[in-house]
């Protein structure tokens, strides 16, 4: 069941903006239409792109609001965060991405967002947390790129970033992290 500070969308473009919390929070920071096209088309696109798992988490930031879409909650529908600078991966449905998965801890590992980019850190979860099949120790931080495959236990995922710095001109300034 996911947490109350996400919510679950199917995969149009119309679903996703009137269907979520997305549409508030990007409303919230004043974005222009290319920035939320900007935003929201990886988050469409996060599935299409998966090539070592069927399930994925797609990180978003414009330097100013940060947020996840992923489709890890077991269902065929995407679930997106609030925005927000970390976000706790876990079984205990107060997680902000809740994971029905035995092999998963109830509070498993954060997802984060620092000047540096996006990273995970491995809370003391019991079947640890593995970057490109490196595992990390209990609460070290590892900075992601985008690609980089993660295990959650023996949960495979995916992970895409997209950063976007709202001072560049639309077009120009998409960089993966």
């Amino acid at each position: 069941m996911p947490h109350s500070n996400s919510s679950r969308i199917s995969d149009s473009p119309l679903s996703l903006l009137e269907q979520s919390r997305l549409s508030n929070f990007l409303a919230d920071y004043n974005l222009e239409p290319e920035e939320v096209t900007t935003l929201v088309e990886p988050v469409l696109r996060a599935k299409q792109r998966c090539q070592k798992s069927s399930f994925y988490i797609q990180a978003v930031t414009t330097g100013r609001i940060s947020f996840l879409a992923s489709n890890l909650t077991g269902v065929r529908e995407m679930q997106v965060t609030e925005a927000a600078s970390h976000w706790l991966i876990g079984r205990a449905p107060t997680c902000a991405i809740a994971v029905s998965n035995p092999q998963l801890s109830r509070r498993h590992a954060v997802i984060g967002y620092s000047a540096e980019g996006f990273y995970i850190t491995d809370v003391g979860s019991s079947n640890g947390t593995w970057v490109n099949k490196r595992k990390l120790s209990a609460m070290e931080r590892q900075l992601l790129q985008d690609g980089d495959v993660i295990r959650l236990g023996s949960l495979r995922v995916e992970f895409f970033a997209l950063t976007s710095d709202r001072n560049c001109e639309i077009g120009s300034d998409i960089t993966c992290c």
